[in-house]
């Protein structure tokens, strides 16, 4: 049997998760630009100075321990994860319909129930975080270190959510392109402008059954099936700083600025004989708090590593 703290704490996450159903229900899905700058990092300084505020409370209202003891950590992370478990099986479609999507699950960003259990989560782990610096010893550097790294990606994702921009853009060999599309379909002016020199593909060798094509003169065609390896685009982008090339391919995108250029895929073009090239172009002005908490975890786990062998010989001693 579960201790009361930890049926208590599992039943605060039962809680919310019904509340942000009801809050789905009645005010819809939560609008992607809620949040967006300034006021997302007036929102996150101000919340960040809450946890601190909570922190330096806790010692004389002790039931706002219950915010970040053991038993609330454990259910907000197997809480957290199971919801994500469940939006990573159900398909994200934005404008989707039916049941699935009136409870939110077909948009986890603008899901209220999502949304209410990472808040939760992040709530601990920021006053874990707090708790930690403000009594900082060497030998639980580590540890806090890893609740601070993790504070910064969750916040970073949550209060970014509103700046993110992405726009899709299709560009052609050698026809100059400055304006994307959004999920939307809305046009989106980008800062720089991009040509495509050449489109690359490099495929597996495969043998075996062949793809037969008709034409429209009637003709047959008659190819083996083609799987690309991978695939590269060779762009020139131009800024008012002058133009550079590049060479965008999967997990290798090109940077302007805060814009993150990514191969996003590939089609025919209109006369077959070419290919077109589709990159998506992405602004997060909150990236850079996430990078630093990915490394920030990084060398935690160095840490980590590194103290490991010395609490071992001490345990060994005595």
């Amino acid at each position: 049997m579960l201790p009361w703290g930890y049926k208590r704490a599992f039943i605060c996450c039962a809680l919310l998760f019904l509340l942000g159903t009801v809050f789905q229900f009645t005010f819809g899905a939560i609008p992607p630009r809620l949040l967006s700058y300034p006021w997302s990092a007036v929102a996150a300084l101000v919340y960040t100075y809450g946890l601190v505020l909570i922190y330096m409370l806790s010692g004389r209202f002790p039931r706002l321990r219950r915010l970040f003891d053991r038993s609330a950590s454990v259910a907000s992370i197997v809480s957290f994860t199971a919801l994500c478990v469940v939006f990573g099986l159900v398909p994200q479609v934005p404008d989707g319909t039916g049941a699935l999507a009136a409870l939110g699950w077909t948009d986890m960003r603008s899901c209220w129930a999502f949304n209410l259990l990472a808040l939760y989560l992040m709530t601990g782990i920021g006053i874990s975080a707090v708790a930690g610096l403000c009594h900082l010893r060497s030998a639980r550097l580590a540890s806090v270190l890893s609740h601070l790294a993790v504070y910064l990606v969750l916040a970073g994702s949550f209060f970014g959510t509103g700046d993110k921009v992405e726009a899709l853009v299709t560009a052609k060999p050698g026809q100059p392109v400055a304006v994307g599309e959004d999920e939307a379909g809305v046009p989106v002016e980008l800062p720089f402008m991009l040509v495509l020199n050449e489109f690359t593909i490099e495929e597996y060798p495969v043998t075996g059954p062949v793809d037969t094509v008709r034409m429209e003169d009637g003709k047959v065609m008659t190819m083996p099936p083609r799987f690309p390896k991978s695939y590269i685009s060779d762009v020139m982008l131009r800024t008012g700083g002058g133009e550079r090339r590049e060479a965008i391919s999967v997990n290798h995108p090109a940077c302007v600025g805060p814009w993150r250029i990514y191969q996003y895929g590939f089609d025919r073009s209109e006369d077959g004989e070419s290919y077109i090239s589709e990159l998506l172009c992405v602004k997060d002005g909150w990236y850079p708090v996430i990078a630093a908490g990915l490394w920030l975890l990084l060398g935690a786990g160095v840490l980590m590593f590194l103290t490991a062998g010395g609490r071992r010989k001490k345990e060994v001693r005595r």
